[in-house]
């Protein structure tokens, strides 16, 4: 009887992990792999056109899922790029050795929402809900802390 060990032979590796695969250049993924936000929008019009032919209430719920997933997507390249170019834009201003917090781009970002719900008057809607659902938080926090 002879025993064979694979494991010399065929070790397994994770790329993501291993110095010989070499450093991830976010950039060149993106420009490598830009085929496939036109893959997307292919396969979500797709999608809208089997969602109007199909009668079964399951299938319709799988490709609205399925869409509401491309959308998601869609809508997180989107902010993950509107993030690059505030950076770019902060380290054009204050000089290209800054490094730029996530807290100081989430503090731009509420201050660009802001302006737009003002812009569109919703902004003392959008207060309004707001201290509503702090309220109810600061509830639920003196509830727990009563009993």
């Amino acid at each position: 009887m002879v025993s064979l060990s694979f494991d010399s032979q065929f070790a397994r590796r994770d790329p993501r992990y291993e110095s010989s695969s070499g450093e991830f250049n976010e950039t060149k993924f993106s420009e490598n792999y830009a085929f496939l936000k036109d893959m997307r929008k292919q396969e979500k019009e797709e999608l809208l056109k089997q969602l109007k032919q199909t009668k079964d209430e399951e299938r319709k719920e799988q490709i609205n899922y399925l869409i509401n997933r491309l959308t998601n997507q869609e809508k997180a390249d989107e902010q993950k790029e509107k993030q690059k170019q505030k950076v770019r834009e902060i380290r054009e201003e204050k000089g290209k050795k800054v490094f730029v917090n996530k807290s100081h781009l989430k503090k731009l970002e509420l201050v660009e929402k802001f302006k737009e719900l003002k812009k569109s008057s919703k902004l003392d809607k959008y207060m309004q809900r707001k201290r509503k659902k702090n309220i109810s938080k600061d509830r639920k926090k003196f509830q727990i802390k009563r009993k």
